[in-house]
């Protein structure tokens, strides 16, 4: 190697490569002035010499000292620009060039761009002039497009001002050690991609294509399995958190998208690689976010993703571009850009499920910014069933049971096409982009709505519900979201009786109440619980004065979205001397949550209810609130989240009762002060003073009343006021409201009336008459209210 390393330096300062490069331009000159040139034996065989005197070239700056080797790049790289610009190898086909000429010119192209000492060397004048050749070749001649596309993407290289070295963006294999350099390298990569203008990212994008494929893998889970499970989500937190990156992808694809537009109606003249380049580099970007909502469950940047990124979201998901792609079948068509789109628009829909999945206080955002209705179009536009089903969960979430427009409900057609998903999912040859966990997770919010726990039995949910029971078929995932879907429907009397009868539910419930996962227990004991152990626990419950002790205990009921405050308040009155019950500290590992708070709930003298959207679509809370209610303890609603206006169950439990409102900075102090004064009020039995300098009411502005009308002023104006004691009957066995025919045996039409306008105007004394009722659960409560309603509208 020795002596073969000389000998080429030896010939080098003879002036071999000067002769080398002359006689490359004279035979060019040649094929040009000779009709059929590149045909011409002699020619080709002076070419095919040439060529041979090329490769000691190529060879010697491998292998060479870095000085020649710089020395033979700069020659190489001006001549193989000048030769493949040249008309003659411009325009012939493959076929005239059958000894490959232009393969080997772009070749070295190749090996110059592979080595760092050589690249760097290549000034920014000549790296324009060889993209401007290469993307020439690639538009006209298919078969040179992937040299001539290798070639454009390592001298992407050249470009490195600000980057990371290419062994880093190449070789990314994160430990635990490496997380904080980690981070550090993508805040600089994300520096560098917003310093670079849009028009190099659309017109030349393979000079960002490693920092984006850079972040994307930073954005992997699957490349963490060295590190602790929360890394990844660690690393896109600490990314994202000044919103740079967010601002960054959102002006990048408006920028790709308008090129990609112009190009399609021929207005840009951009190349086809260019804009492919582009769109994937957009992509890994979009993708980084995706995977970013789906492992980071820091709520500071999941609020960060819906005030940064739901709205170019929700604009693009209305936008032709993405609508006809997402209407087509994608495996069919040959254009590629096709299916970068696709898989734009999927990650699109991803990144709001995701959203509404893990971060329950965007929903009422999504609500006002209309996704409910762009989740539907997308759902009606699509092609792929994978793509019906992420609008179908989207919706799941959205559906809001207190808005009475039928585009904020769940229509027969979407039950009855998730419950097929549910079943197809569990198909061990199925292949879908959801698990059965997540699709349940989905039927579980849709019967969250009481008036829709019949329709999903009634379509075939409960028996799919009960074979995800079987610990030997599915894992604990599974069997936990089952659990919890079985939990929900068992809050109203119908589908609870529906259950008992579903052959072997019981069962399976029974079977796995003792398991290992305690996911899956407490899920299982919850329902368990609201099925038969509620009632069970009732009987072996003493009388109401023994359960209460002399210790005024509290407790504090809350979704875990306000944990937060709930800590702040538990301090308070700690520090006040009150004796606290929160399931933070006193449900210990492996014990019964729900005996834990019946438990609570029956030794306390009063509850503080800590209400949000979460709260009311919580199996846990449900079950709590409807505890104190049945056990006719008294509480205190508090809100903790803004604009939040409760319906349905929690609703109709709240009443007309005061709220108190933590949600807005400037009352917050006064909402807490006149909040401890009730607390004391209630504990004490001594009536406080009020807090009479408050400028305005406590409880949030935005509330609605909870009627749209005046009620009327007698009760004569009813139908049912003249009806006799059998029709009173005969209606609350129609209505589903036995319970309250064995407490109101003679009730005649006038008083039925009466109850009405109570249960529909003054629903806090209604709600303290129930509570007097034996027998009559919130359950009844809500049939009761929801069949007055009716009475009232006649």
């Amino acid at each position: 190697m020795e002596m073969k390393e000389k000998a080429v330096q030896a010939l080098i300062k003879k002036g071999w490569m000067k002769f080398l490069i002359m006689n490359f331009s004279l035979v060019i000159e040649e094929v040009e002035k000779c009709q059929n040139g590149w045909e011409n034996e002699n020619i080709n065989a002076t070419i095919s010499n040439l060529i041979m005197g090329l490769n000691t070239l190529t060879f010697t700056m491998k292998c060479c000292t870095a000085e020649i080797a710089i020395e033979i790049s700069k020659a190489m790289v001006v001549f193989v620009i000048e030769i493949l610009d040249h008309p003659v190898l411009f325009t012939a086909s493959a076929e005239m060039d059958p000894i490959g000429f232009r393969k080997k010119l772009l070749a070295v192209l190749e090996d110059i761009a592979r080595l760092e000492v050589l690249r760097k060397e290549i000034s920014s004048s000549q790296l324009e002039q060889i993209e401007t050749v290469l993307c020439k070749y690639i538009e006209s001649l298919s078969s040179l497009s992937s040299d001539c596309q290798r070639a454009l993407y390592l001298l992407g290289d050249v470009d490195v001002v600000n980057r990371l070295p290419s062994q880093k963006l190449l070789n990314f294999a994160p430990t635990t050690e490496s997380i904080e350099s980690g981070v550090a390298d993508c805040q600089k990569t994300v520096r560098r991609l917003n310093s670079i203008s849009m028009e190099t990212h659309v017109w030349k994008p393979w000079r960002v294509y490693l920092d984006f494929s850079y972040m994307v893998t930073m954005m992997s889970p699957s490349n963490f399995t060295k590190c602790s499970p929360t890394a990844c989500g660690d690393i896109y937190a600490a990314v994202v958190r000044d919103g740079v990156w967010y601002e960054f992808v959102t002006a990048l694809y408006l920028h790709v998208i308008d090129a990609l537009k112009k190009f399609n109606d021929g207005s840009l003249k951009i190349s086809s690689l260019a804009i492919r380049g582009a769109l994937t580099n957009l992509y890994y970007a979009i993708v980084g976010i995706h995977n970013g909502t789906d492992f980071c469950k820091d709520v500071q940047i999941l609020q960060l993703t819906v005030d940064h990124f739901s709205e170019i979201i929700i604009e693009q998901l209305k936008s032709p571009v993405l609508l006809d792609v997402l209407a087509k079948d994608v495996s069919e068509t040959s254009k590629e850009n096709n299916n970068f789109l696709f898989g734009v628009s999927i990650s699109f829909l991803t990144i709001i499920h995701n959203l509404t999945f893990y971060f329950e206080p965007c929903i009422p955002t999504l609500r006002e910014k209309k996704m409910m209705s762009v989740a539907r179009n997308v759902r009606e536009l699509a092609y792929t069933s994978d793509i019906k089903t992420s609008c179908l969960l989207i919706i799941a979430y959205l559906i809001d049971e207190g808005d009475s427009k039928d585009v904020m409900k769940i229509t027969d057609n979407e039950l009855s096409f998730l419950i097929r998903e549910v079943r197809l999912s569990m198909e061990p040859e199925r292949k879908s982009g959801y698990h059965p966990e997540e699709l349940i997770e989905g039927l579980t919010r849709i019967a969250g709505i009481d008036h829709n726990k019949l329709k999903v039995i009634e379509q075939g949910a409960l028996p799919l519900l009960v074979r995800s029971l079987d610990a030997d078929k599915y894992n604990t995932d599974h069997q936990t979201a089952a659990a919890k879907a079985i939990w929900n429907l068992a809050f109203t009397d119908e589908s609870r009786q529906k259950i008992i009868e579903e052959e072997g539910c019981l069962e399976a419930l029974h079977k796995l109440q003792n398991s290992e996962n305690h996911k899956v227990k407490n899920a299982v004991g919850g329902a368990l619980w609201q099925i038969e152990g509620k009632n069970k626990h009732k009987q072996n419950t003493v009388s109401e004065e023994l359960t209460r002790n002399d210790s005024k205990q509290i407790m504090l009921s809350y979704n875990k979205l306000a944990r937060s405050e709930v800590l702040k308040m538990k301090e308070r009155l700690a520090n006040l001397g009150y004796k606290v019950w929160i399931d933070v500290e006193q449900i210990t590992a492996g014990g019964s949550t729900l005996e834990a708070m019946s438990k609570a709930v029956e030794e306390s003298s009063l509850i503080l209810i800590f209400f949000s959207e979460a709260y009311k679509n919580s199996t846990n809370c449900r079950a709590e609130a409807e505890y104190v209610f049945e056990q006719r303890r008294p509480f205190l609603p508090v809100q903790v989240q803004p604009k939040y206006v409760p319906n349905g169950w929690l609703g109709i439990l709240l009443g007309t009762r005061y709220r108190y409102c933590l949600t807005k900075a400037d009352r917050y102090d006064l909402e807490v002060s006149s909040l401890l004064l009730k607390v004391q009020e209630l504990i004490t039995g001594v009536q406080q003073p009020s807090l009479d300098v408050i400028d305005g009411p406590l409880i949030e502005s935005t509330v609605e009343p909870l009627l749209a009308s005046a009620p009327p002023e007698k009760a004569v104006n009813l139908e049912c006021v003249s009806w006799t004691t059998q029709q009173v009957a005969e209606w609350l066995g129609t209505s589903d409201l036995s319970n309250f025919v064995k407490c109101v045996r003679e009730m005649n039409g006038e008083m039925l009336a009466e109850l009405a306008l109570l249960s529909q105007y003054h629903k806090d004394t209604f709600y303290s008459m129930l509570g007097q009722m034996q027998g009559v659960d919130i359950s009844d409560f809500l049939r009761f209210s929801c069949a007055a309603k009716k009475l009232c509208q006649q």
